[in-house]
């Protein structure tokens, strides 16, 4: 159990020093920080696990590749060539902290809840867990591809199977519970990540009232006991959504980011998140036309690169 938990840390780590690297400061919006790390710490373990897997390397040597990942961004460094914010984000307020934590708390009962039932059986079996055992176990021996027979839809995207083949790897063997946490601290994150990004609209109280009754939506706990990627879907949709516009009232290179990182997340999620993706993007330039106004991406341009490249490295995968 421990151990486990040490495995955790890795992503958790990597979240921080990407996000340090972009220049988001824990001061500035320790609420905002606690919804970006986990996203940008799986994105930032899996790329370079990913790597290791096509490059042949054995899973016995894979938990070296945070530890490449980490030098990367140190080398990055943190970014402090932009100002700060021009307003600073108020403290959230006593009812929303309580708020918060009751979210956490009720997390925490669904994770143990979880410990209750192997994952052995329904689509996060089916669809995750069968294809993390492969890239676990039959690459790169030339059976990966005969495995993908036995999942319904082996052209799924990869960071869910990534994630729970980290926590294989990190065991040294195949586990049925603890390969879910990486997956299910997603749904933790959409909570914080709801409240970051409501409370540049609203009040805390009404914000307060929405994390509440996230925490207690039903289809939120099964997010948060189960290693499906529909919850990491709707995170990284969040993230895009949230980095744009904040983007749109303060350009920085932070929310530009954060938009990218969102994006490329859902993407690299579940195929449904390119149709989202999509539409949005369809949505954008039917109104940029409306408003006769071309739209100009600047130096959002290179961020695009992020979603985009996940994409093209998925679609480059699957064929």
């Amino acid at each position: 159990m421990v151990a486990n938990a040490l495995l955790l840390l890795a992503p958790f780590l990597l979240g921080a020093l990407a996000l340090r690297a972009i220049g988001v400061r824990w001061k500035e919006d320790w609420l905002a920080w606690c919804a970006w790390v986990w996203p940008c710490g799986c994105v930032a373990l899996a790329a370079p696990l990913w790597a290791a897997i096509v490059c042949g390397v054995p899973s016995n040597w894979w938990p070296l590749a945070p530890v490449l990942a980490a030098g990367v961004l140190c080398g990055i460094g943190s970014r402090r060539d932009e100002p700060r914010l021009t307003a600073a984000v108020a403290r959230p307020s006593w009812l929303l902290q309580v708020a918060l934590l009751f979210a956490v708390a009720l997390f925490l009962g669904h994770a143990v809840t979880s410990i209750g039932y192997p994952c052995l059986v329904g689509d996060e079996a089916n669809l995750w867990a069968t294809k993390a055992k492969s890239l676990f176990l039959d690459w790169p021996a030339g059976d990966f591809a005969a495995a993908q027979a036995h999942t319904p839809h082996p052209d799924y995207p990869l960071l869910n199977p990534l994630l729970q083949a980290w926590i294989y790897a990190g065991n040294g063997a195949i586990t049925h519970f603890e390969n879910r946490w990486p997956v299910m601290l997603c749904g933790l994150s959409v909570v914080f990540a709801v409240a970051a990004a409501a409370r540049r609209f609203v009040g805390d109280r009404v914000v307060a009232i929405l994390v509440v009754a996230l925490a207690c939506e039903p289809e939120h706990a099964h997010m948060s006991t189960t290693a499906f990627s529909d919850g990491m879907v709707g995170l990284g949709l969040l993230l895009a959504l949230d980095g744009y516009l904040r983007e749109r009232d303060e350009p920085r290179r932070a929310h530009r980011a954060i938009g990218a990182l969102g994006a490329a997340f859902a993407l690299w999620s579940k195929n449904e998140a390119t149709m989202y993706l999509a539409l949005a993007a369809l949505a954008y330039a039917v109104d940029a036309l409306r408003r006769r106004q071309l739209p100009r991406l600047g130096s959002a341009a290179c961020w695009l690169a992020l979603p985009v490249g996940i994409a093209a490295c998925q679609n480059a995968w699957n064929r």
